[in-house]
This record gives C-alpha cells, structure tokens and sequence, in this order.
C-alpha cells in the first residue's frame, strides 16, 4: 500500500516540477504581458495549493502530522508578518527594491530549499516503507549496524 501512496505523490511532484520548468522556459521568451500572466495564475496557483495543503495538514489522523500543521502554521504567521513589514514581498514596492542579482539569489535559495525538502522526503518516504516491511520491534541490519558502533 505505502508504494502505491508514494508513487501517486511523487508523479504529483513530477508534474509540479515539470510545470516549473515550463514556467522558467516560458520567461526566457515571454512579453511582460505574458510573464505578468503567468505570475498571476502561479499566485492564484500558490494560494490556491496552499490552502488546500493547510486542510490536508489539519485533518490528518496522524498525531505527529497535526504537530506538523502547527509548526506550519506558525511559520506561516511569520512569513504574513514579515511580508505587511515589507508592504508584501511580492509587492511593487518590495520587487523594486531588489537588484536582479538579489532576485536571483533569492529564487536560487528558495529551489535549494525545495531541493532540500524533497532529499527529506525520500528519507521519509525509504522510512516509512521500510517500517512496513518489517515487523515492529525488529531492528533493521541498519540498525543493528548503527548500534554496534
């Protein structure tokens, strides 16, 4: 079962993925109006998935999940008010205030963070996978390995 679950998250991970790199292909051609077109739907988009993402979290039956949803939650406080400090950070007034290369920067480390998060997924995803395969109360030879040293 957990592979099935997996494989049907991570095929939605391929297809956000590959609508990113449309999205990056498209800006390397597109007019202003066109790419002030596709930042609106992607905001849209943004939001749109956010919510969801924030009602999948609360209404999990997982303990540790719900725990998740809060740490998420105050994260996203933090980032609300840091944006109204900054008149929103994707406001006129704060896209002016960054040079190209601190716009740059700034999507770079947001992809390194995403990279980031994906590598913890996949330690997650071999986890729970195996945590399956197993008897509880087993030690994997990972384990076992682990505690020898």
């Amino acid at each position: 079962m957990s592979h099935e679950i997996l494989s049907a998250k991570l095929y939605e991970l391929d297809r956000e993925f590959g609508l990113l790199h449309g999205s990056i292909q498209l800006s390397e051609t597109a007019s202003r109006e066109q790419l002030g077109q596709e930042l609106t739907r992607l905001r849209q988009k943004n939001e749109a998935d956010r919510l969801a993402f924030q009602t999948k979290l609360k209404f999990s039956r997982s303990p540790m999940v719900g725990k998740l949803a809060s740490s998420y939650e105050t994260i996203e406080a933090f980032i609300d008010r840091e944006r109204a400090e900054q008149d929103g950070p994707f406001s006129e007034v704060w896209r002016r205030g960054l040079s190209a290369e601190e716009a740059l920067l700034l999507a770079e480390y947001s992809l390194d963070f995403a990279a980031q998060a994906a590598n913890h997924a996949l330690l997650l995803s071999l986890e729970a996978v195996s945590a399956q395969d197993i008897p509880r109360g087993k030690e994997t030879e990972v384990e076992q390995n682990e505690a020898s040293l």
